[in-house]
C-alpha cells in the first residue's frame, strides 16, 4: 500500500551542502516540455490541409519556495546570488536511506521576491529553472 506524507520533514539542498529548508512553507515543482510545432505540407490539388508534427520543445523545470524570513539574522536566502547555477536537491520526507529524492542540475537561482505585508508575516519567494529534466530517485546514505 502506498504511504502518504506530509512536508514536515522536508529538507532542500542548494549546491552540495547549503540546507536552505529552515523556516521553509511550500516547495513548487513544475516540469514543462512544449507540445511540438506542426509544419504544413499540403500539395496543391489536396481536399484538405495536411501536416506533419515537428520536434517537440525542450524540457524545462522550475523550483520555487516560499519561506519564511527572519529578521533576527541574516540568513542564507537573502545571500544566494542571483543568477548562481548549481544543483537543488529537494527530499520530500527527509534525507533518509531509501526516502524519495528529487534532483535539479543546473539550477540556475533566478527570482527572490520579498512579500511584506501590514500585520503579518514576511515571506520570501526563491525560484530556480533549469532546461533540463527532474532527476526522481531514492537517498542512500551509503551505508
Amino acid at each position: 500500500m502506498a504511504e502518504h506524507y506530509v512536508g514536515d520533514a522536508v529538507v532542500v539542498i542548494w549546491s552540495t551542502d547549503t540546507d536552505i529548508s529552515g523556516y521553509a512553507r511550500s516547495v513548487d515543482i513544475t516540469e514543462t516540455a512544449p507540445a511540438p510545432d506542426a509544419a504544413d505540407v499540403t500539395h496543391k490539388g489536396d481536399t484538405a490541409k495536411s501536416d506533419i508534427q515537428l520536434l517537440p520543445g525542450a524540457p524545462e523545470t522550475t523550483i520555487s519556495m516560499v519561506v519564511l524570513d527572519i529578521y533576527d539574522s541574516l540568513t542564507v536566502f537573502g545571500t544566494l546570488a542571483l543568477n548562481s547555477k548549481d544543483t537543488l536537491t529537494i527530499y520530500p520526507k527527509a534525507a533518509v536511506n531509501a526516502y524519495p529524492k528529487l534532483t535539479l542540475n543546473n539550477a540556475v537561482f533566478n527570482e527572490r521576491t520579498q512579500t511584506i505585508p501590514f500585520e503579518g508575516a514576511v515571506e520570501l519567494t526563491l525560484s530556480w529553472n533549469a532546461k533540463n529534466t527532474l532527476t526522481r530517485g531514492s537517498y542512500s546514505s551509503g551505508a
